[in-house]
């Protein structure tokens, strides 16, 4: 279960500094693109990774755990996107 962890954690913390560098980078009309984007990397990252774990065993609740976790990451990103466009 432990490469396991670590595998989820790559992902979220991939997806963590994603939104950070779009947030700072990005010009603030295409801030949202760009987090779009981060998390469509963030998803191909979770099927490398999953594909490093090599087990079939709870793929399914690993592929969700990394996905979704990176969904609320992105998500809160482009909270913050928004509401500093107000």
């Amino acid at each position: 279960m432990g490469r396991d962890r670590v595998g989820i954690g790559a992902v979220w913390a991939l997806a963590l500094a994603g939104s950070i560098v779009t947030l700072v980078v990005a010009p603030s009309a295409s801030q949202q693109l760009w987090l779009a984007l981060t998390f469509g990397g963030c998803v191909l990252a979770t099927f490398a990774v999953q594909l490093a774990v090599a087990r079939a065993d709870g793929y399914l609740v690993r592929t969700m755990t990394s996905v979704v976790g990176a969904m609320v990451v992105v998500a809160a990103g482009s909270g913050i996107a928004a509401l500093s466009a107000l």
